[in-house]
């Protein structure tokens, strides 16, 4: 639906967009302040987000764990495929999700 007071549409979103980037930012810090080990997750499997607990932990940076390779990277071959399975069930279930590496 365009925005009829000023004719830009693009214009009357800002103010939302913002606001999204301010309460993204905002969750960034309580989840670092988390003191375990934590990621966000897309529905895809990718990390959009983790702690520093978590990069400390495995001493990674953000843009490392972001690698769609880190699973292979981060936890033992054998138990790839249960991490796999734990995290596909929990989405699909709307849940979160944890795993003991």
């Amino acid at each position: 639906m365009a925005d009829t007071h000023n004719g830009d549409s693009g214009t009357a979103s800002k103010p939302i967009e913002e606001r999204l980037r301010l309460a993204e930012a905002e969750l960034r810090k309580l989840i670092d302040l988390v003191p375990q080990c934590m990621c966000v997750d897309a529905p895809d499997g990718k990390v959009l987000y983790a702690n520093h607990q978590l990069l400390d932990f495995f001493g990674l940076t953000l843009e490392e764990f972001q690698a769609s390779d880190f699973r292979a990277r981060t936890f033992h071959p054998h138990d790839l495929e249960r991490v796999r399975a734990t995290r596909e069930d929990a989405v699909s279930r709307g849940m979160p999700w944890e795993i003991e590496t």
